[in-house]
């Protein structure tokens, strides 16, 4: 993520009515925000808060033509809040078996009502979304923000639809700044019994959280160093992180789990 080095997780965490219509939550969006996002047919629009005097914009259009454009939204914040998208190319290619339209984009990165358009290249999979990041509309592209990002990989319902790897796992887009992370300093593994824990030497009391592979919590809790052993709910198989912070640091380590 160019100035904000790591790796982030994003999640549907399911659906509600706004406005009259029905939306998909997705929540982890740098820097914590939540959008709320819904299919119209072949187009995709998406609202930042569910205040139906704020307006809708739209995120993706499939059905755009090459040297068609349209304006989707572009940070979202006011003033020039849309930006001028332009489609160069449309191909078809094989992602992960299933073949899937790919719009090769042009899309003014700074809009400004009196400067020239700033173009930076994107692509759109259908299906999967923009391969720079899936909703881009809520994230700072412009100037000096985070302009390297790209997506890792992409899972509905447990099946892979992206990988920038095609070799990679999905348990790789826990949504932490790694470089932020103390590594090696902490220890843990899972078994039936539970998670046990082998602290930091520093560590005297704070808060564990545990998340599966698609960043769901599965513990969060306050412990103390001579907690060792900590009750686990059943697991599936899996990779897990655990991570440790006492409030000044931040450790992890990666555990896998067992039925």
């Amino acid at each position: 993520m160019g100035q904000y080095y790591g790796i982030d997780a994003f999640q549907c965490s399911g659906a509600i009515d706004v406005c009259g219509r029905s939306y998909d939550v997705v929540t982890g969006i740098n820097p914590g925000a939540t959008a709320y996002f819904r299919n119209d047919e072949q187009r995709t629009l998406i609202r930042k808060s569910t205040n139906c005097d704020e307006r809708e914009y739209l995120l993706y259009d499939f059905s755009l033509n090459v040297g068609d454009t349209a304006y989707v939204g572009w940070e979202m914040e006011g003033g020039v809040d849309t930006s001028l998208t332009i489609v160069e190319a449309i191909d078809t290619i094989d992602y992960l078996g299933v073949p899937r339209r790919r719009f090769s984009i042009l899309i003014d990165r700074c809009p400004s009502e009196w400067e020239e358009p700033l173009f930076t290249t994107d692509q759109w999979i259908e299906g999967v979304g923009s391969i720079m990041h899936p909703f881009y509309s809520l994230i700072c592209l412009c100037d000096f923000c985070e302009t390297g990002v790209g997506l890792l990989c992409a899972d509905s319902s447990g099946v892979a639809l992206y990988r920038y790897n095609p070799e990679g796992s999905c348990d790789r887009t826990i949504g932490m700044s790694e470089n932020m992370m103390h590594k090696m300093e902490l220890r843990a593994s899972m078994d039936q019994s539970g998670l046990h824990i082998q602290y930091p030497a520093s560590f005297d009391k704070g808060m564990l959280n545990v998340t599966d592979a698609l960043g769901r919590t599965v513990i969060d809790r306050h412990v103390i160093k001579s907690m060792h052993n900590v009750d686990l709910p059943a697991l599936g198989n899996g990779a897990y992180v655990v991570l440790l912070s006492d409030g000044r640091t931040q450790w992890y380590t990666r555990c896998i789990g067992s039925e």
